[in-house]
């Protein structure tokens, strides 16, 4: 029934998964069995979006090859350990997690619809998974507080926003990359980036302004405008592979946690 693991491949899902993880326990500032109840579970939802996205692409086949009765098996097992990680976080006296859980079956549900209907490419379906990705910032700072307030909002907008940032910079990057310049379709992400960065820079601001975030994150964003705005303008855009793109996107990411860390810590 079981086959070789489906494990994504995507390192920025990854990325995205995880750092935001890091920031939400870190800035909580304890570690327990709760969180790692919650990390378990992270995970095995993660993971077990991976097989049902493949099936969800191929029509839901009925599992008459082994390649197939392997996906659904591993689809089963990653849900199952899941849901035990999820009845553990309730034993643990953290109810209101069945509220995150909610709305993350909701936005895996949105990327089961994108996948079944090749959308997930898409830049509006991109930043939909991206935001539940981001879900792991403030389920940690519950998950090891028990506490909700304006830091479990901040934490996922702060971290939302950051990897969010990402759609555009790489498209961007890729754009420069092609054999054939396509000015117009190049001045179209550039603006499209900017226009994010604007929002971006607002909501950060308002985060500041309500007093639901410290005014040092501010720095925690400088090395993301610093290469975007360095990417709107061109420099050794042509030069970059795809992997030192991907590494130069986990740099900035390590750079944002520790720094949005620092700025609440502090």
């Amino acid at each position: 029934m079981f086959t070789r693991p489906p494990i994504p491949r995507e390192h920025g899902s990854w990325a995205m998964l995880l750092m935001p993880y890091v920031v939400g326990l870190s800035v909580a500032g304890s570690w327990g069995w709760q969180a790692a109840f919650f990390l378990v579970s992270t995970l095995a939802l993660f993971l077990a979006r991976y097989p049902l996205s493949l099936v969800a692409r191929r029509g839901f086949p009925r599992p008459r090859d082994r390649a197939t009765r392997g996906l659904y098996g591993w689809l089963v097992a990653y849900t199952v350990v899941a849901l035990i990680s999820g009845v553990a976080l309730l034993l643990l006296d953290r109810w209101l997690m069945v509220l995150l859980g909610v709305l993350s079956v909701l936005l895996l549900l949105a990327n089961l619809y994108f996948s079944r209907h090749k959308l997930d490419r898409a830049v509006w379906a991109e930043l939909v998974v991206i935001a539940g990705l981001s879900l792991t910032a403030p389920g940690a700072y519950y998950a090891a507080t028990g506490e909700l307030g304006q830091t479990v909002l901040a934490l996922w907008m702060l971290t939302s926003l950051y990897s969010g940032s990402s759609v555009f910079y790489v498209r961007l990057r890729l754009h420069d990359r092609r054999a054939q310049p396509q000015p117009e379709q190049r001045r179209r992400t550039q603006c499209a980036l900017l226009l994010y960065l604007g929002m971006l820079l607002t909501g950060v601001a308002a985060l500041i302004a309500v007093g639901a975030a410290p005014l040092l994150v501010l720095p925690a964003f400088v090395p993301l405008l610093y290469k975007a705005l360095r990417a709107i303008g061109g420099q050794r855009a042509a030069q970059m592979t795809l992997r030192q793109v991907g590494f130069t996107e986990l740099g900035h990411a390590v750079a944002f946690a520790v720094l949005v860390i620092l700025a609440f810590r502090l």
